[in-house]
């Protein structure tokens, strides 16, 4: 007797995770609803008092999420469906926010955000995996999202989640101050009783002491946007071999939101990465990264990613040419020329079809040998 086949993962998801949804126009229309729906909601705040507003909005961030998955238990399907989905989306980031924001207790720190971004892709990972809402791109594509933000967050310096933080005020003694000691009389004239005196000096009389410091860059603080732009390429590169490996098992719908937001992490980290490193090394690395994108792409099918890898290499190769002509128009133009020239004559040489060997015809094998002739029998 044969032994039940176990339920897989692509059969636990549904048909959602197997096949990317074909665009219809009632779905999208349903989506604009919903979100509609949601700033219809969170619009209400703006009436409620400022002691109120958390509860409130924690309040109605629940009641729309009640509502959504309703409305996503109604139909299964179609602009109703979708419109719930929509709406389920956009009331996780209220939630979180309303929920865990404190104005008197959030300092900005990595473990503020950190929680933020924790619950908020736990919710999105429970919306994916259970329920009615089970096997919907969007909220897989949130999870990763918030565990692409957690690890940024764990590796920039606290000084990118402060923007005074390079403004830094020290209380100290002026030889100016205000007070009793400064004062205009009644009588005051300009010709008699204001005058300047030979011996004035800044430097004595009029002393303002390094009060404000500005500082480029935190020197102290650990972490920075080479760490971030590392973690962001890591992220982004294991995304894309789930996506691969997920396309390899027919999961094509599950693989799309590793696909975005492995765009995006590449994104970042190409960015961050050439922004610290310099111009010329970073065009080469967005070259190398959009390249990889162009052929995973071509070999998936996938239009979306194959045009984002195209301006990689678009702005990686920009990015080399302004560096070295630096910036001068009649340098730019013979250089755009060239590259452009070289980058179409790459592109034939690669997809030109390579001619075929013509087939060798085949040497017939030599007749067997004849069998010897049988002796005739004796009389």
């Amino acid at each position: 007797m044969d032994e039940p086949r176990r339920a897989s993962l692509e059969d636990y998801l549904g048909a959602r995770a197997g096949d990317r949804p074909p665009p219809r126009f009632g779905g999208v229309v349903g989506v604009v609803g919903g979100v509609l729906i949601a700033a219809a909601v969170f619009s209400i705040l703006g009436e409620v008092s400022d002691d109120a507003t958390r509860v409130a909005g924690a309040g109605l961030s629940i009641a729309l999420l009640v509502a959504a998955f309703g409305a996503m238990i109604v139909r299964d399907d179609g602009p109703i469906h979708l419109a719930g989905v929509a709406a389920a989306t956009a009331a996780v980031g209220p939630l979180v926010f309303f929920a865990l924001f404190d104005p008197d207790g959030f300092d900005g720190a990595t473990g503020d955000f950190t929680a933020m971004f924790f619950l908020a892709g736990g919710l999105y990972a429970a919306f994916y995996l259970l329920g009615p809402s089970r096997g919907h791109a969007i909220f897989l594509a949130g999870a990763l999202t918030a565990l692409l933000l957690i690890v940024i967050v764990q590796l920039a310096s606290p000084a990118d989640f402060d923007p005074f933080s390079a403004l830094t005020v020290e209380p100290q003694s002026s030889d100016f101050e205000t007070g009793d000691e400064f004062q205009f009389e009644d009588d005051f004239t300009a010709e008699e009783d204001f005058e300047f005196e030979d011996d004035f000096t800044t430097e004595e009389d009029f002393e303002f002491e390094q009060d404000f410091e500005f500082e480029q860059e935190p020197a102290t603080q650990p972490g920075g946007g080479n760490d971030v732009g590392i973690a962001s390429l890591v992220v982004g590169a294991a995304y894309l071999v789930a996506a691969i490996a997920l396309g390899r098992r027919g999961m094509a719908g599950a693989a799309t939101p590793f696909l975005a937001v492995g765009d995006i992490a590449l994104l970042i980290g190409v960015s961050a990465v050439g922004a610290d490193a310099g111009a010329i090394a970073g065009g080469f690395l967005a070259i190398v990264v959009g390249g990889l994108l162009v052929w995973f792409a071509a070999a998936t099918d996938r239009r979306g990613t194959a045009w984002l890898g195209g301006l990689f290499v678009f702005g990686g190769i920009l990015a080399i040419i302004g560096e070295i002509t630096d910036d001068e128009p009649i340098p730019n133009a013979i250089a755009f020329l060239v590259g452009g020239a070289a980058v179409v004559a790459a592109a034939e040489a690669i997809t030109r079809p390579r001619p075929e060997t013509p087939e060798t015809p085949e040497t017939p094998p030599p007749p067997a040998p004849a069998p010897p002739p049988t002796p005739a029998p004796e009389p």
